[in-house]
């Protein structure tokens, strides 16, 4: 088992039960929007042709390689080199990673289920669910901020390119790269790609992210 990140869920699925299942989790998300005042968010369930083209990337791998990713964004975050894991040393618990859960507690990318949830293509700080209100992965993010955050971490994982839009043949690239563990960062590019393809998607086709 691993994680599996998709976008236009409602639009992929062909059953009614699964239909139904993710439109109550999509009220149960509407529910905490509206607590904290920000507008309702509908998954759309359709889209024109090619809406969710993606770039080349690898769609499930592990849930502790989220992590990896997630360590190296910390120790952007914090001014400090990234530098690959050890072997047999578990990122998670890698302390400069462990303050953007305690401390800063607003990262996108790090504040979220490994396992479950969701990211919306809304402009909105990271939301917590409580005893009162479930949410799948117990958090929701946005896909806007996330994209932000992957920006911030690119080039020190070894992902280089300018502007705004990552170019076809740089994806490719650390596609390949990550796929075939031609880096020691591979891991770190290996969720990066995965998160930056389907955030752009979500950005622009208004669709949630769907880590599952």
């Amino acid at each position: 088992m691993g994680l599996a990140i998709s976008v236009g869920i409602l639009a992929s699925l062909d059953d009614a039960e699964g239909v139904r299942q993710y439109e109550q989790e999509f009220e149960k998300v509407n529910a905490l929007l509206a607590k904290h005042a920000l507008p309702r968010f509908n998954e759309p369930q359709q889209f024109s042709d090619g809406a969710l083209a993606r770039v080349a990337h690898t769609s499930s791998f592990p849930y502790s390689f989220v992590h990896y990713l997630r360590r190296a964004f910390a120790y952007t975050r914090a001014n400090k080199p990234v530098t690959p894991m050890e072997d047999g040393c578990d990122p998670a618990l890698d302390p400069v990673l462990d303050d953007e859960y305690s401390l800063h507690m607003d990262s996108h990318l790090c504040c979220h289920s490994d396992a479950e949830g969701f990211y919306l293509p809304l402009e909105m700080p990271v939301l917590y669910g409580d005893d009162h209100l479930h949410v799948a992965g117990g958090m929701v993010g946005s896909s806007i901020g996330l994209l932000r955050e992957l920006r911030t971490v690119a080039s020190a994982i070894g992902v280089v390119f300018d502007g705004e839009q990552l170019p076809d043949d740089v994806a490719v690239r650390v596609h390949d790269e990550s796929a075939h563990e031609k880096t020691a960062l591979w891991r770190e590019q290996m969720v990066w790609l995965a998160l930056w393809s389907n955030a752009t998607v979500s950005a622009r086709a208004k669709t949630a992210i769907v880590f599952n």
